[in-house]
């Protein structure tokens, strides 16, 4: 039963991911290569950085959606594969988040999605201006104290 559903619903997931594709810039969402249909069972959006992440997932999480973190450990952490070199799944597995994606989402829900996931990113990144313009500013003051 849920079989004959699979087309529909991937079409579904297919519709939500790209609202979520025209609302996000593109070194955030997945990669989609020609020639291929990606049918979007998890949409793993990917965080400037490990910081920026978990900013998003406790944001996420004060509005009531909920996200997926995946792999946080690698085969390679393991001591089976120990000297097993993996930097993109190193550099990945602390950036991204997985979105909420299901068939039965609604418009509002989406919305609710992307607006929270832009404000969130939008914050973190004004928290990082503003440290990065108060480290500025002490140092200059530790400069000018002759510190």
């Amino acid at each position: 039963h849920a079989l004959s559903k699979l087309d529909s619903w991937n079409e579904k997931r297919q519709k939500i991911a790209k609202m979520y594709n025209e609302s996000f810039d593109c070194e955030s969402r997945p990669v989609e290569h020609p020639n291929s249909r990606h049918i979007y069972h998890l949409y793993v959006y990917k965080c400037a950085s490990f910081e920026e992440r978990n900013f998003l997932a406790n944001f996420l999480l004060n509005d009531g959606i909920a996200y997926g973190c995946h792999y946080p450990n690698l085969a390679s952490d393991t001591t089976i594969y120990t000297g097993t070199f993996t930097p993109v799944a190193d550099n990945l597995k602390t950036r991204i988040i997985s979105l909420p994606i299901f068939p039965h989402m609604d418009l509002y829900q989406v919305s609710q999605v992307v607006g929270s996931v832009l404000e969130a990113v939008e914050a973190f990144q004004s928290n990082q201006r503003l440290i990065s313009l108060s480290r500025l500013a002490l140092g200059e003051a530790s400069n000018n104290l002759g510190l």
